[in-house]
């Protein structure tokens, strides 16, 4: 949900295990103003941090933003708005025995 004039998005992701049971939701609203990419990279910050909080292990990110899977494999410094969520993100994913 993204409502640019108020500046109000939700940000949410599901935890599912490799059968496909759901182990968690995670939903968050917020106030901010920022882009609709800016609002996928924070989702993606948010459900490591629970990942890792909830000690998984191997974890499978899936994104339908072309913008986070390209900025997650790109091997080059993120100089954009959004690099310091990039850039948390890759630390957060070196954290698990898997993650891709």
């Amino acid at each position: 949900m993204l409502d640019h004039q108020n500046g109000v998005f939700g940000t949410g992701a599901i935890c599912k295990n490799e059968n496909g049971d759901c182990l968690g939701v995670l939903a968050a609203p917020r106030t901010s103003f920022l882009s609709p990419h800016s609002c996928e990279f924070l989702a993606l910050v948010n459900i490591l941090h629970f990942c890792t909080q909830a000690g998984f292990a191997r974890v499978e990110v899936e994104s339908d933003s072309q913008q986070v899977i390209v900025a997650l494999d790109s091997s080059q410094e993120n100089l954009s708005v959004d690099g310091a969520l990039v850039k948390e993100a890759n630390f957060l994913m070196r954290c698990f025995e898997s993650c891709r």
